[in-house]
């Protein structure tokens, strides 16, 4: 199992995509969960079950209880090369009655992917994580890079944006969501006044 945290809109479910996308498909059979967050409290933990033990055993199942859910998972994936990717956990729980055990996945090779904004969940969880990274806000340069990559379509802005552009991610942290919005937004827009009044707006409301 490994886990990525970070804040919010940091681009992990992006890289925690990537990462799933380029394993090489050796696996029995793979499932991403999306926002597990969502799901979880719109449709209770006996959806996600469900979702799971439908798509890893490729027939419908329908369970009414978590413990009927887990005994599934217990006695049907062992012996099963997995790859899952449990994607915006923000409780324990979630985890664990999905993943409560390593035996579950006993065949070499198995791998769960979890992104969560809270470290504190990877250590908690019974299942125990193997690897953790923390995924942290771009520096100056990368978010230049980013920006830049939205707003121009080039990996740098023109001279006469560049003090600007600077101006701009100042005001984003770091956070990937936020310059490509901006960036998009001011994407074929050559008016400095407009620019300025975008970082205005920006300065006296960051969110």
């Amino acid at each position: 199992m490994t886990g990525i945290y970070g804040l919010g809109r940091i681009g992990k479910t992006t890289l925690a995509k990537f990462i799933y996308n380029e394993l090489p498909r050796t696996f029995k059979s793979c499932r991403f969960l999306l926002d597990v967050l969502e799901i979880a409290h719109r449709h209770g933990l006996q959806y996600l079950h469900n979702q799971l033990i439908s798509d890893i055993l490729q027939s419908k199942y329908q369970v009414s209880k978590v413990d009927d859910g887990i005994n599934i998972i217990k006695s049907k994936f062992k012996g099963k090369k997995v790859l899952i990717l449990l994607d915006d956990v923000d409780h324990k729980n979630q985890l664990d009655v999905l993943t409560r055990e390593h035996g579950c996945f006993i065949m070499p090779g198995s791998m769960i992917i979890v992104t969560t904004r809270y470290e504190v969940i990877l250590d908690k969880t019974v299942f125990g994580v193997d690897y953790k990274y923390e995924l942290k806000e771009l520096d100056e340069v990368q978010s230049l890079h980013l920006f830049s990559r939205h707003a121009f379509h080039n990996d740098y802005p023109p001279s006469a944006f560049e003090d600007i552009s600077h101006d701009v991610i100042s005001t984003t942290a770091g956070l990937p969501l936020a310059l490509e919005v901006i960036g998009s937004y001011l994407y074929m827009k050559s008016n400095m006044i407009l620019w300025k009044d975008v970082l205005k707006i920006l300065t006296k409301e960051p969110h």
